[in-house]
């Protein structure tokens, strides 16, 4: 029987109980394996040496400034996936984050069960936040940038602008009436058009675009 692939986590906190207590009860998971336990100052030296699917960030630790730590992350490990946890969960402070680089907000009076639910989705590329804050933050990642047009299909535009939405797979096979299997499909493809790796960095690339979206039935 072909084992499963496990994802590999990287925890980052500056309280080292909380740490260690993470480490512990997601290393039981199935589908994960804890690469690493560290501090803010050790994250990017063991990134580049484990190399881990997913970088699970204590905000609450990182001082008054903790989009300069992410911002440093991002530039050394670009397709890194950060997982934020936070005590605060305005919708504010989670767009903030999401504006930083971070590929998903968990706050920490969540259960667990929803934290793996959340490290699966970031692992797998979506984005996982609240959908309002998901929403505000594009909004104004998306009035940032600046960008050449690219060509999309109907289905692609249409998909694209329900990704601006935050829905999962399975709420976006349901609204277009189409299989999960499908929507996977239509995304790689998008992505590859748009040389972005997540969601969030598509409807970012489709806020700088050029020319309006194909509506239905147009001929991209």
């Amino acid at each position: 029987m072909k084992e499963e692939r496990r994802v590999v986590l990287l925890i980052a906190s500056e309280d080292r109980l909380f740490r260690e207590c993470l480490g512990h009860r997601l290393g039981k998971e199935t589908g994960f394996a804890v690469g690493g336990l560290v501090d803010a100052g050790s994250v990017l030296a063991r990134a580049g040496e484990l190399r881990p699917g997913v970088l699970l960030l204590d905000m609450d630790s990182l001082g008054s400034l903790p989009e300069s730590v992410i911002h440093g992350i991002r530039r050394t490990h670009p397709d890194l996936a950060i997982l934020a946890m936070e005590t605060r969960d305005t919708e504010h402070a989670v767009a903030r984050l999401l504006r930083a680089g971070v590929a998903g907000f968990v706050a920490k009076r969540e259960p667990m069960e929803r934290l793996v639910r959340a490290l699966k989705a970031v692992a797998a590329g979506e984005t996982w936040a609240p959908r309002r804050a998901t929403a505000r933050a594009l909004s104004g990642l998306a009035r940032e940038q600046r960008g050449a047009a690219v060509r999309l299909t109907p289905r692609e535009g249409e998909l694209l602008t329900l990704l601006s939405g935050g829905y999962r797979n399975k709420e976006l096979a349901s609204m277009l009436g189409i299989k999960e299997q499908t929507v996977k499909m239509h995304l790689y493809r998008l992505f590859q058009k748009l040389q972005v790796r997540s969601r969030m960095a598509a409807v970012l690339a489709a806020g700088a675009r050029q020319e309006p979206l194909p509506k239905a039935g147009e001929e991209p």
